[in-house]
């Protein structure tokens, strides 16, 4: 349900301004604008709202199975555990102003994570408020407490990296610019 309602609001928004540009064309005119155009307006506002649906449900469903962190509600991505290096508790502040580090919430810049793998990829992860979020959390921290470094400091281009990253998007890099949080 929230899934329709979801891509009935975007899709109103995404065709905001298509319906505008349509109602200006035909706003000297004496004849009004075709049933048809009106029509495709609202479809391709539909069409851009799912596919902006589709991506926040990608982001919001995670689920470990015995050997993998699967990704999505279609389960696109599939992450190795074997090939975890580490787990860091905390993400830095979105925010790029000197002194507002502090001003996310104290539960959501405990309850992020970052995995590390093997072959330099990460994933920022924000699952609090997500289906099974903090059960996930929990269990990925019990399973590999040893892997789990909660007092990491993050230098200055790994804050760079992960402000401009997207949360629960896996970031690709390449191995020889791993930054120096694999270590």
């Amino acid at each position: 349900m929230a899934f329709v309602f979801g891509t009935f609001a975007c899709g109103i928004i995404a065709a905001i301004l298509p319906l505008l540009v349509l109602e200006y064309s035909y706003l000297n005119s004496p004849t009004r604008p075709p049933v048809a155009a009106f029509l495709a307006v609202l479809m391709f506002g539909f069409m851009v709202g799912a596919r902006f649906m589709l991506g926040m449900l990608d982001r919001m469903f995670w689920h470990l199975s015995g050997v993998e962190l699967i990704g999505g509600w279609r389960g696109k991505v599939k992450l190795p555990l074997s090939s975890l290096v580490k787990i860091v508790i905390g993400l830095p502040n979105k925010v790029p102003l000197p002194g507002l580090e502090k001003s996310a919430p104290q539960q959501m810049r405990e309850t992020a994570i970052l995995l590390c793998f093997a072959d330099g990829s990460l994933l920022p992860l924000r699952l609090e408020g997500m289906p099974n979020g903090t059960r996930l959390t929990d269990e990925l921290l019990s399973r590999y407490a040893a892997r789990v470094d909660r007092t990491y400091k993050y230098s200055g281009a790994e804050i760079r990296l992960l402000r401009k990253a997207e949360i629960n998007v896996l970031i690709k890099r390449d191995p020889a610019q791993v930054l120096s949080i694999k270590n």
